[in-house]
């Protein structure tokens, strides 16, 4: 005895039961609806975009990567951290660099500063850490410029680091860093008007969190009722819409909870509620309207008591929805396969959320129906709604004894449509005469199914190709919601610097040997940049920052030790508290003591301090005074006189390196003994103010590592996805670097390296899922060939809606690389859910005794519009997400609704009907399920129809068919 036959002896103990005990039924679904409207809000308040590896094996890339990241995070925590940004703008479009700026940035330091718990916060990082306006420059060097300021100057970027457990109290952090810049913009009301506006990486996961809910309330909003209106249109009753009613409402809560459930063990990614509430929803219609269709029609079409066909229903429509429901499972679980939490999140949470809807519809249904027949006793028949009115793809065929004349037309009989005779008498005296749309179609379609073959192995070879070669990208672009305030911020971000400035490509370099701060270091580490350089040809190097790449060039560590001497971050502040220390009880004294330092140096101070004192001149100005002094001295020293100084007010950054070695080429051993004092006047002059340690110190980690930033025009398409293939390949070899160690790190690189880690194992899944779904189909119908075929079909319908996918996006924004993983699992579900409606209803109908070709027309007779009303409602569940924010959201739902468009419109209508027809009686094999004649006077309240499998259902259990459980037998 197969499983099957198992079912049919179960069935009426179960709805026995079912009714029996109907209290306990509705108590528990009541306490599952508490639990749900209970805790299902709260996992929407934990919503992700992180994708995390949970298993990278051993000795792979993935490993790599991950360890890299691990690095950088603890070495550069504000480098690799995410962060909440700030832009401050000027509305006159003038320079945002001004006092009102300095103080907006000093209220936000002092904010963070004070923000509890310590450490959630890591601090503050402008453009004043590094450069600050003087007396002879009001604009930064271009380097500096670079990193903080955008749109023409009138707005710059003030960033807050966050420790990544901020997620944990993200919308805590969010309002708290909102509370800091609203208290900052009290700074900005005079003299010049200023606008500060918040994004990053916070604000858009706080805004991620919004869209996700709003994409919910899509769907529950604009698809439920349509799908409600398609269902009542359908049964034409009010009384019977009720059921799928509640039953919908009730799975959607289960879903809910089970998301909840399933977010204590793991991070519920932001992709799992739409999709199970889509998943949930067109689920819950189809199941219901399913098992109240085959209900409906044994009511109202073959006059069976209630009861008994709530039984036969059960055991037919029942066990389909559950063989429909395992396999959609089964394909979800598959996504557990794949070694990212989000796979796993989603796979767990659809998966049991399909197998509560297949219980909710077992025991809510039968349940509702035996406890209150009466109420529904007329609406199976009559309807209570649309006067009876029904689409005209529904219309039932008239009774025997009207004198209608059909309308169909497919053999050219004068108007009439005649069946093959063997079709006729299956007719019992309740069936029609006149033969429905489907019939028509159906012989259609066996008259031309050569035809219909050809045309879809044509349209395999022209659009299936194209998976091959679709562009995918992880672009934040098409993860985060666009037309939220964060994801215009980022665009505008994007536009000034581009997408490679804004998520870098990071080259982690280690000494092996000493401090990176040295000569050798530096020139290993201009062969290494070398040496990437040329293996990036076909990538498109935007730029690249690092301590010896400065400003377009490389550079040598002394250089660079030559600009920390003149690093200024104070402004000259310490310098003139030291000058002050120096000078004598008056300014005569300190020009003295200067004039024995070199003759030089006294005839320029004393030029310079000539003149009388005015009474009342605050000190501070005199040393001001003689701070200048020192400055004309480094100007003569140098032998540059005023150009020198005018270059180095121009281009303060390339002045100062060659400024030094004049003067120790043009005074010799004199600028040599006086160096300590020149620089000492130069950095007082308070002329240039700009901390070099503190750049030194962003990019350098215990003197033993340090990182290079590589901005890649497009660092998440495919030219860099084949420049780390080839980099984790050793494209550059470490031995050919015995001084340095290296590894790639990055928001890019990691996901790109998670998405072709992840890609590697889509076929191995393909296999087992494909593999799994077929051995369930053989365990349904006990036929190898139908297993087989349902896979072949399966796979060129999902090979179709990849190849339409590819050509739509390739092109532009590339297909988000979560797409084909996620929808993979849920279409060879949804295919295999069509295909299982269509063969129950053809393998009823031979196993009555008709031909393969009459019980192909059959099945589609019974359950064409089923799978059609079906096809639609699942396509308007997931249409609600083509209104999502998220390009990831709407490259999920046109994949689905163009399958489940293209699966119910040409394969289980078409495609899979002529390759029946072809196959013959080799469908069931090994079964042999021989034709036989029906007899013509089977009628009777108490007969069951002829088309129906199974035992009656009160009778015997050894009614079963006789193919159930059996190799090779003939019926």
């Amino acid at each position: 005895m197969g499983v099957r036959g198992l079912w049919v002896q179960f069935t009426p103990f179960f709805v026995d039961s079912l009714k029996e005990h109907r209290h306990i039924v509705a108590s528990f679904w009541g306490v599952i609806v508490i639990l749900g409207l209970h805790f299902g809000p709260i996992a929407l308040e934990n919503i992700t975009s992180d994708i995390r590896v949970i298993t990278s094996g051993t000795d792979t890339y993935m490993q790599e990567s991950l360890r890299a990241a691990d690095e950088l995070l603890e070495m550069f925590p504000r480098l690799a951290s995410e962060k909440a940004l700030i832009r401050l703008s000027r509305d006159d479009k003038g320079f945002v660099v001004n006092d009102q700026a300095a103080t907006f940035v000093e209220s936000i330091q002092e904010s963070v500063s004070n923000f509890r718990p310590e450490g959630l916060l890591l601090g503050v990082s402008s453009i004043y850490d590094y450069w600050k306006p003087t007396w002879a420059f009001s604009e930064p060097p271009g380097f500096i410029k670079d990193l903080f300021i955008i749109n023409q100057g009138s707005a710059m970027i003030i960033t807050i680091t966050l420790n990544m457990s901020y997620t944990d109290q993200l919308e805590y952090v969010s309002d708290a860093v909102k509370a800091m810049v609203t208290h900052a913009e009290t700074q900005l009301l005079s003299p010049v008007r200023m606008t500060a506006t918040v994004g990053g990486d916070l604000m858009m996961r706080q805004d991620l969190s919004v869209a996700v809910q709003a994409d919910i309330a899509i769907v529950h909003s604009l698809t439920l009722p349509i799908a409600m209106a398609m269902l009542a249109v359908f049964f034409r009753s009010i009384k019977i819409m009720l059921v799928p009613a509640i039953t919908i409402t009730l799975s959607l809560i289960t879903a809910t909870l089970i998301a909840y459930t399933v977010s204590l063990f793991m991070p519920l990614h932001y992709l799992v509620p739409g999709l199970v509430a889509s998943i949930t929803m067109a689920c819950s219609v189809d199941y219901s309207l399913f098992f109240l269709a085959r209900l409906k029609d044994e009511v109202a079409d073959k006059q069976t008591p209630i009861l008994k066909a709530i039984k036969i229903s059960t055991e037919n429509a029942g066990y389909t929805v559950m063989t429909s429901g395992l396999g959609l499972s089964l394909g979800f679980v598959s996504l557990c396969l794949f070694p990212i939490d989000a796979m796993v999140c989603a796979g767990i949470s659809c998966a049991a959320s399909i197998m509560a809807i297949v219980f909710i519809n077992l025991t809510v249904i039968p349940t509702m129906i035996c406890t209150w027949p009466q109420f529904f006793e007329k609406s199976w028949t009559k309807g209570d709604c649309f006067n009876g009115w029904q689409l005209p793809s529904i219309i039932r065929p008239e009774v025997a004894g009207d004198e209608k004349e059909p309308a169909h037309d497919v053999n050219g009989n004068n108007g009439h449509f005649n069946p093959p005779e063997p079709l006729k008498n299956t007719m019992s005296q309740s069936e029609p005469r006149e033969i429905l749309w489907w019939d028509a179609f159906g012989w259609w379609v066996i008259k031309q199914k050569y035809l219909i073959i050809i045309g879809g192995c044509v349209l395999a070879l022209v659009v299936c190709p194209a998976t091959l070669s679709t562009v995918y990208t992880s672009s934040p672009q098409v993860i985060f919601p666009n037309g939220y305030p964060s994801m215009n911020f980022a665009r505008e971000l994007i536009d000034s610097y581009g997408e490679g400035m804004i998520w870098p490509t990071l080259l982690l370099l280690k000494s092996k040997e000493g401090s990176v701060l040295s000569d050798d270091f530096f020139r290993a580490s201009e062969r290494l940049l070398r040496r990437v350089n040329e293996t990036m040809s076909n990538a498109e190097v935007q730029s690249v920052i690092g301590l010896m790449y400065l400003d377009g060039g490389y550079t040598r560590w002394s250089d660079l030790e030559v600009m920390v001497d003149f690093a200024n971050g104070d402004c000259g502040a310490k310098e003139r508290s030291v000058l002050r220390n120096q000078m004598a009880s008056s300014i005569t004294d300190t020009a003295h003591v200067a004039a024995e330092l070199a003759s030089t140096a006294g005839n320029a101070i004393q030029g310079v301090l000539s003149g009388p004192t005015p009474n009342g001149v605050p000190q501070e100005d005199q040393v001001a005074k003689l701070a200048g002094a020192f400055g004309a001295l480094l100007g003569q020293a140098a032998r540059k006189g005023s150009d020198s100084i005018q270059h180095a007010r121009a281009h303060p950054a390339d002045a100062i390196e060659p400024g030094v070695r004049g003067i120790s080429k043009s005074v010799g051993d004199v600028a040599s003994s006086l160096q300590r004092e020149i620089v000492l006047g130069a950095k007082a002059t308070g002329a240039l103010c700009l901390d070099i340690e503190a750049m030194i110190s962003q990019y350098v980690y215990d003197n033993r590592s340090t990182v290079v930033l590589i901005s890649m025009l497009h660092p998440f398409g495919n030219e860099m996805e084949s420049w780390l293939r080839e980099f984790y390949a050793g494209s550059i070899v470490a031995s050919d670097f015995p001084e340095i160690t290296f590894s790639i790190s990055g928001f890019g690189p990691n996901y790109l390296s998670m998405q072709m880690y992840t890609l590697s194992w889509f076929l191995s899944v393909i296999f087992i899922t494909g593999s799994a779904i077929s051995v369930v189909l053989f365990l349904s119908y006990s036929s190898v060939v139908i297993a087989i075929r349902s896979a072949l079909t399966n796979l060129f319908s999902i090979s179709f809606v990849f190849g339409v996918l590819s050509l739509i996006y390739s092109d532009t924004v590339g297909v988000t690389w979560l797409v084909p993983i996620v929808t993979f699992s849920i279409l060879i579900g949804l295919n295999m859910d069509y295909d299982v409606f269509l063969i129950t209803g053809i393998l009823e109908a031979k196993t009555a005794g008709l031909s393969t070709d009459e019980a192909i027309v059959k099945g589609m007779v019974v359950n064409g519009n089923v799978i059609g009303v079906a096809g639609v409602i699942m396509a308007t569940a997931f249409g609600g997400l083509l209104f999502s924010s998220t390009v990831l959201n709407q490259q999920l739902a046109l994949v689905i609704i163009i399958d489940v468009l293209f699966d119910t419109v040409f394969i289980q209508s078409m495609f899979v009907p002529a390759i029946m027809a072809v196959l013959g009686e080799k469908n069931w094999w090994p079964l042999t399920i021989a034709s036989k004649p029906r007899n013509k006077e089977s009628n009777g309240e108490g007969d069951r129809d002829p088309l129906h499998t199974g035992p009656r259902s009160d009778g015997p259990a050894s009614a079963s068919p006789a193919y159930i459980g059996s190799d090779t037998r003939h019926v």
